[in-house]
């Protein structure tokens, strides 16, 4: 018997830490490799450390089937809770999230308990959420006091109030 699932979450998402900046990933259990987005790579300034030279599978494709635009691959030191992790990733052009992390990461290290939302990878337990496949894309709104300006699928720590209702 084949059951519709009517809310549709499709994504686990975390937050981790890459040159001591917050990455939203996506853990993903479907790909079969881990990808970084080439502007997320110019974002934490390391541009010049992507390997151009690395022979790219023929079968490495999005899950549409689509080319990814993969422009090489780069070695990232990304820290997941406590743990410290060094991880060969390849960059693509085009991702949904910042980066997704495939099967060659978490495969056999990995436990995403729904029943808690925690990510236990190698013994690490991070807090993650889930998120309807439509709106993977959205914008969420930030209003301040001070003006400033905070990169889509960033996280930060801050300090205030809930206004509910706009009010």
């Amino acid at each position: 018997m084949r059951r519709e699932n009517k809310k549709k979450y499709t994504s686990a998402i975390a937050i981790i830490e890459i040159e001591k900046k917050l990455v939203k990933v996506l853990v993903d259990s479907g790909a079969c490799e881990t990808l970084i987005r080439r502007d997320w790579v110019k974002y934490l300034g390391m541009n010049k450390f992507i390997d151009e030279r690395a022979e790219v599978p023929e079968d490495l494709k999005g899950a549409s089937g689509d080319a990814l635009g993969i422009r090489g691959r780069i070695n990232l030191k990304m820290k997941i809770g406590e743990k410290e992790i060094e991880w060969e990733t390849w960059v693509a052009d085009e991702l949904i999230v910042p980066m997704i992390l495939g099967n060659d990461f978490h495969d056999k290290k990995t436990i995403l308990n729904y029943y808690d939302y925690t990510w236990k990878y190698m013994g690490e337990k991070v807090p993650f959420v889930i998120e309807e496949k439509r709106k993977m894309r959205e914008i969420m709104t930030v209003v301040a006091e001070t003006n400033m300006m905070i990169p889509q699928y960033t996280a930060m720590t801050g300090f205030g109030r809930i206004v509910e209702g706009g009010t």
